[in-house]
Parts: C-alpha cells; sequence; structure tokens
C-alpha cells in the first residue's frame, strides 16, 4: 500500500531502519489514524521507533511520558544525534531556569486543550508560550506560537484576530528562513480570508501556499491546502471544481494516513448532496 511504502522509506532514510517490525507498523498506522494506542513490548522492542516516526508524520508537538530520567536524557540525546527535531527533558531534576523546556511544555499544553475544544484555555497557554520563546529569543519558537495562537482564535470565530497572528507569523518566518512555517501561514491566512468572503486573497494566498508544500516535499500540508481549495470553491458555488480538490485531498491523506481524512470524506459527502441537489 502507498501508506506502506510512505512508512518503510521514512523508516529507512531518516531514522535508518533497514524494516519495522509488524506490530511497529501496525501501532504507527493506528497513531497516524487517530485512534488510541496501546503497545506493550518488552525492553528494547522498538517502542521509541513507533512515536518518533508517527511524531515525524504529523505537524506539531509531540508529548512523550517516561519514567527513567536516564532513558528520558539517552532518548533527547538520541534525536539531537540524528538531527530529527527539537526535543528537551523535563522533570523534577530540571531547574526553573531551564525556559525553554518550560516554554514547550505550555505550547503543548496549549495544544492539548485545543484538541479538547476548550480554546480559552488553550490561548492562555499560547500566549504564556509567546512569553518565554521572546525572552530567550527564540524566532522560529516565536512563529510557530503564533501560528497555534491564531488557530484557537479561528477556532472562536474570532478571524481578523486569527489573520493577524499569522500575519505576525509569516512575517517571523520568513524572516528566520523558515519555508515550512511559511506555508503553513499562508494556508492559514488563506482558509481565515475565505471565512471573510475575500475570495480573490484567499485564493493568491493558497496558491503560494500550495507551491512552498510542494517545493519542500510538505505531503501532509499539501493535503490541508488543497482541502482549502476545496473548501473555497464551495464558497464560490463551483461545486464540481470544489469535488475535483476535495478528492485530490482525500486521496493524499487516505495514502499518508493522517487524521485529514474524516474531514477530507465529510465535506465530500457534503459536495456530492449539493452537486445532487443542484442537478435536480
Amino acid at each position: 500500500m502507498p501508506q506502506s511504502r510512505s512508512l518503510h522509506t521514512l523508516a529507512q532514510e531518516r531514522f535508518g531502519y533497514d524494516r519495522l517490525h509488524p506490530g511497529q507498523e501496525r501501532a504507527v498506522k493506528s497513531v497516524l489514524a487517530g485512534h488510541d494506542t496501546l503497545v506493550v513490548m518488552p525492553t528494547g522492542g522498538g517502542k521509541s521507533a513507533i512515536y518518533q516516526l508517527a511524531a515525524s508524520m504529523i505537524s506539531g508537538a509531540t508529548v512523550v511520558v517516561s519514567p527513567l530520567l536516564a532513558l528520558q536524557r539517552d532518548q533527547v540525546q538520541a534525536i539531537a544525534q540524528q538531527d530529527l527535531g527539537e526535543a528537551v527533558v523535563i522533570n523534577s531534576t530540571v531547574g526553573d531556569s531551564d525556559r525553554r523546556g518550560e516554554g514547550i511544555a505550555l505550547g503543548s499544553l496549549g495544544i492539548a486543550y485545543d484538541s479538547l475544544g476548550q480554546y480559552e484555555r488553550a490561548i492562555n497557554y499560547h500566549q504564556q508560550y509567546l512569553t518565554i520563546v521572546r525572552e530567550i529569543g527564540d524566532r522560529h519558537g516565536e512563529g510557530y506560537g503564533l501560528g497555534n495562537l491564531g488557530n484557537a482564535y479561528y477556532s472562536l470565530g474570532q478571524y481578523e484576530r486569527a489573520i493577524s497572528l499569522y500575519q505576525q507569523q509569516l512575517t517571523i518566518t520568513r524572516e528566520v528562513g523558515d519555508r515550512w512555517g511559511e506555508g503553513i501561514g499562508f494556508e492559514n491566512l488563506g482558509g481565515s480570508l475565505i471565512k471573510l468572503e475575500r475570495y480573490s486573497e484567499a485564493l493568491e494566498l493558497l496558491q503560494k501556499a500550495l507551491k512552498i508544500d510542494q517545493e519542500i516535499s510538505f505531503r501532509s500540508g499539501e493535503a490541508a491546502t488543497l482541502k482549502k481549495f476545496a473548501h473555497l470553491h464551495q464558497a464560490l458555488g463551483e461545486v464540481e471544481v470544489a469535488r475535483q480538490y476535495c478528492q485530490q485531498a482525500l486521496e493524499l491523506a487516505t495514502e499518508l494516513g493522517i487524521p485529514l481524512t474524516e474531514e477530507c470524506q465529510k465535506l465530500m459527502k457534503e459536495l456530492e448532496e449539493r452537486g445532487a441537489s443542484e442537478g435536480k
């Protein structure tokens, strides 16, 4: 299956694994499909590979809870050595001076409350995260935090405020050369402008987002942008065009095994029902 090939390619090229055990592959696919997943394996069975692979295919922060302090340090060092992203240890031995670790913890809490639909609480944590990354001069982190804060306001229907935050996010991501963040910023802005019925501006921004997604091979971002294109053409009453974009987004999301699949299926059903209604 395409998803299996993508997963095995990532495991080989980024992590250096010759192959995945059946239990590892099944667990990663379950996580990518958005399911709560319990895996019981012996020491050395490859549990770390499961969350590392899944985290590499899902945007946002990943929180790993481990009871062993030595294991926490070993895993963070391994991630740093393999250049897999940024990781920090947060436990009782870490002093209050570790502001970066505190910031990541606060940002992760904000994302958790976003996923629970508790956006006011999420906003509070995102704002605390931004305060810390600004204190320590982390411009990459600031751009990331502004995007998350914008997402929370977007979910509350405060689109003008979300747009302001996304614009600040774009300014920073361009300044630091963060193409991944820039693409997400364009996509977020485009989605907000659709809500305000500023369709021509939204189209231009989504085109920029899609171009970046394809240039840097950010495939989950490409799927999300294609879904936004479908929403745009749905709002314009161009049902057939919207269905084509939705189908592309659905195929890509299914291949990658990301939670976006369910959203695309729901949108496709809406478009099919609308097309059938208009055809009567």
